[in-house]
């Protein structure tokens, strides 16, 4: 693996143990853990500058291994972009978030990575159903495929009123998934062929 993707996997799971941690918290407490907002600042800044430093190495792996991700496929290639837009949308806020708290960003910003944040789950889903085939690519793609199976859990969970409804679960999925994408495997005839014949603009 190269240290662009390794940096994306090891900021992908740090991530995902703060989120895992919250969803653990409020199921066995019905209160949210030390990493949501009303923290301590350690815990703020913890969760902040992991959050955002995720996002733009997530994009970044996305836009460097566009060419072998999209091997010429206009579904895959559009998919991807959108998700490149959605995670930057998402990185904004926590990096404003460093130099001024979350609360006491303007709320448009916030009202855009709620947004972002919402669209990322089914968008990184049908990338990773478009990618599924591939079998260079099926490590992350089976991690965001799983993510409407999650969504949808998730979604279950709070119609029951169940404390253990939380994001953590798609979130997971998601992080580890896009970042896993960037692994490098060996080159099939059929990719390197659709390669050269179509090449992809990240």
């Amino acid at each position: 693996m190269n240290r662009l993707t390794l940096a994306a996997l090891a900021a992908a799971a740090t991530v995902s143990a703060v989120a895992l941690t919250d969803a653990v918290t409020h199921g066995l407490t019905g209160r949210p853990s030390v990493f949501t907002d009303g923290g301590p600042d350690w815990a703020y800044y913890v969760a902040t500058v992991s959050h955002g430093v995720l996002f733009a190495l997530l994009a970044a792996v996305l836009v460097r291994d566009a060419a072998r991700i999209d091997v010429g496929r206009s579904a895959v290639r559009w998919t991807r972009r959108l998700l490149v837009v959605l995670l930057v949308m998402l990185a904004v806020p926590f990096v404003v978030g460093i130099v001024v708290r979350i609360d006491d960003a303007p709320q448009l910003l916030g009202a855009l990575g709620t947004a972002a944040f919402v669209l990322a789950f089914p968008v990184s889903a049908v990338l990773g159903i478009l990618l599924l085939r591939r079998p260079e690519m099926r490590p992350g793609a089976a991690l965001l495929a799983g993510v409407a199976v999650a969504f949808v859990l998730t979604f279950g969970l709070g119609a029951l009123g169940s404390d253990w409804a939380h994001p953590a679960y798609p979130e997971v999925l998601m992080y580890l998934g896009v970042a896993l994408l960037g692994r490098t495997a060996p080159v099939t005839q059929a990719v390197h062929r659709g390669r050269t014949s179509e090449p992809s603009v990240a």
